[in-house]
């Protein structure tokens, strides 16, 4: 959309409508501003004069940050697998240590019952 002056857009030290763009502070200014002290000397440039220079490159950043964002989504997605993943290896691991555990606990029992036969025919 071109920038459009009927925005109401009012300089908040004169409460003027801002027409100007000072390219020195790159702000945007109303027309009593440029004579300021705070404005003089400064580059200016009439806000309907640099809007299309600024929306083309606010467009190409505006650009650049959507494949980002796209990027950093694609990453999250990755790492949220990546925490499935690693939280099911972790379950998986903890399944086989019990089954381990029960199987030498029924091998020191059998060799308990042994043992102890052993010991009652002596």
């Amino acid at each position: 959309l071109p920038f459009n002056e009927d925005r109401n857009m009012k300089c908040s030290d004169h409460n003027e409508p801002i027409k100007v763009y000072c390219e020195t502070c790159q702000e945007l200014i109303c027309r009593d501003c440029t004579i300021s002290q705070r404005h003089q000397n400064h580059k200016y440039k009439l806000v309907t004069e640099c809007y299309p220079d600024h929306h083309q490159e606010i467009e190409a950043n505006l650009t650049t940050v959507k494949k980002k964002v796209a990027d950093i989504n694609t990453a999250v997605t990755n790492l949220i697998t990546r925490e499935r993943d690693v939280t099911k290896q972790g379950e998986d691991v903890k399944k086989q240590i019990h089954t381990q555990s029960q199987l030498i606990i029924n091998l020191v029992q059998q060799s308990q019952r042994h043992l102890t036969q052993q010991v009652d025919i002596a």
